[in-house]
């Protein structure tokens, strides 16, 4: 799946990555899955950024800027 098929106007330098599904829970993300970190009722997805990595995100969602670990 390509994320311009599901963002329109997300622009061409975007719209080409490849991703393989879809996770709201960090623990379920796979390799090449894109991670939605939404900040819930209890948790905040945006705490689990880096275990989404680690378990093969790609592509990260958020409504905050993420400062990456160098070794992500």
């Amino acid at each position: 799946m390509y994320l311009g098929n599901f963002i329109k106007n997300i622009g061409k330098k975007y719209s080409k990555l490849e991703f393989s599904g879809i996770a709201f829970d960090s623990r379920k993300v796979k390799k090449n899955y894109i991670f939605f970190a939404i900040n819930g009722n209890k948790l905040n997805g945006y705490d689990y950024i880096d275990d989404a990595i680690n378990n093969g995100a790609k592509i990260i969602i958020s409504e905050k800027s993420i400062k990456l670990n160098k070794k992500n």
